[in-house]
């Protein structure tokens, strides 16, 4: 017999998805998945049945909605309800949904049971390999829930994102349905308000992208291959660092301190899915006046970058875009890398080695490419993802309270004397049954259905970890 929700929970969870913008356990970076009016990108997969899965060409005439979610992540849970009762409504009318499970291997055998008891009969697709699966590297998902509605015949990205969650699903699909096989129209662009709320209207181009295109022309960046051989073997040269500050700064001066320090960091790179030229970036730091300070993984080319078609670049406000020209220091375990940029008047912040448990925090990025949010929070905890060497600086890690969400990774976090004490690193998900999520501690999670997410830990590197980094180059 199928087990009645809970629906206090799901109400919860519901808050939880609001305000948490997703259940992510993934590193941080911008997303440069299909938009609306884009050609999704099509694949050909067995579902969890054996059945195979064709988008678009095996949904002719249909809307597909392409569901990225995991059974144990609480705001897809949330979502539920609502998805199954709008499938059930306009299934007879064209609507399809394919579900792609960001579910581990260890997670994966609950899956049949989990769908058969929440009521979800279209086809699932899933590998074990979790965030690494296939598709969502394909797709560029880093959070989740993620949904894509492609129209079956056009092979288009009609809706995407927040048109696709709450009240805002129903009005969505109804109205896709309607305009089958004719050109897209986003919410969001038409600024037709979904629900009554009103919606934002299209971010403009990033004037950056010109100005990184001229550069490439002028072969003034760096190549990809030339950054890749420099990120395996960097250069030790000497970096003149800033001294720690001791006088307490107001909220308003450690905004200002971070924002002249803070830059953009990441690839300007030709899209494999569009053939244009696109921006993924993230967060970075300045530590000299020709020096930057980032997350590891933020210089990781991205899944959609043409092959040698693409380039590591820094951007100081809203368009000055900076050549990366040399690694001095990079470390995929440390998640940092530090690097030397074409610039000789950045605004350096001080590395502080040892800030305490309940010291206030302050963090300025820009997530989801919501330029310059600034928060704060305090220092919750430090402790080590890897249990077997807690005081290898390479596994040494914070956890803060301060917000950030996917573009954040790499800013810096700063204490109430405008030093910076870490960087961003990624968000992780604590749920039942889970012991110390990132600590290497040998849990073994309980079934997926008995894992609702609690909260949200934010994982920042250490400073300290970055100057080791440095070692003897730093003077």
């Amino acid at each position: 017999m199928n087990r009645k929700p809970n629906m206090n929970i799901l109400k919860l969870l519901l808050i939880a998805a609001i305000f948490l913008a997703g259940n992510v356990s993934a590193q941080i970076a911008a997303s440069t998945a299909p938009g609306v009016g884009k050609k999704a990108p099509a694949f050909t997969e067995k579902s969890t049945k054996g059945q195979e899965i064709a988008v678009p060409d095996g949904f002719k005439g249909k809307l597909i909605m392409l569901d990225f979610w995991a059974t144990w992540c609480g705001p897809c849970r949330a979502e539920l309800p609502n998805l199954v009762k709008v499938y059930e409504e306009f299934h007879a009318k064209g609507f399809e949904i394919v579900g792609i499970s960001l579910d581990s291997e260890k997670s994966l055998p609950a899956l049949a049971k989990f769908a058969e008891e929440n009521h979800m009969p279209w086809p699932q697709i899933a590998d074990g390999q979790a965030w690494k699966a296939a598709l969502a590297q394909k797709y560029d998902v880093h959070s989740i829930p993620a949904a894509w509605l492609i129209d079956g015949g056009t092979g288009l990205v009609v809706a995407e994102r927040n048109e696709l969650r709450g009240a805002a699903l129903r009005e969505t699909v109804d109205r896709c349905l309607k305009n089958l096989g004719k050109p897209p129209v986003s919410v969001a662009k038409s600024e037709v308000p979904v629900s009554g709320a009103p919606v934002a209207p299209p971010r403009p181009l990033d004037p950056a992208i010109a100005k990184a295109e001229q550069l490439a022309k002028e072969g003034r960046l760096t190549g990809a291959e030339a950054f890749a051989a420099q990120m395996q073997s960097p250069k030790r040269e000497k970096i003149d660092l800033v001294p720690v500050s001791t006088r307490p700064l107001r909220g308003h001066e450690i905004a200002e301190r971070a924002r002249t320090a803070h830059v953009r960091v990441g690839w300007f790179f030709r899209c494999t899915r569009c053939n244009n030229w696109h921006l993924n970036a993230a967060g970075g730091y300045a530590i000299a006046k020709d020096t930057v300070a980032t997350a590891f993984h933020v210089f990781e080319q991205p899944a959609n970058m043409r092959a040698g078609e693409g380039d590591p670049i820094a951007i100081r406000g809203d368009s000055e875009v900076l050549a990366v020209t040399t690694v001095l220091g990079a470390d995929k375990e440390m998640d940092a890398a530090i690097v030397r940029v074409r610039a000789t008047d950045l605004t350096p912040l001080a590395l502080a080695a040892e800030p305490q448990i309940g010291d206030a925090a302050y963090c300025l990025s820009d997530p989801n490419n919501t330029r310059g949010y600034f928060s704060n929070g305090i220092i919750n905890r430090f402790f080590s993802v890897n249990a077997s060497a807690p005081s290898d600086p390479r596994f040494q890690r914070l956890n803060v309270s301060t917000d950030w969400a996917p573009g954040s990774s790499g800013s810096a976090v700063l204490d109430e004397c405008g030093n910076v004490i870490g960087h961003v690193a990624r968000i992780q998900a604590i749920s039942k049954g889970v012991q110390n999520p990132g600590v290497s501690a040998g849990a073994q999670p309980r079934p997926p259905e008995a894992n609702p997410t609690y909260m949200n830990l934010h994982e920042a590197i250490p400073a300290k970890s970055v100057l080791t980094l440095l070692g003897a180059t730093a003077r």
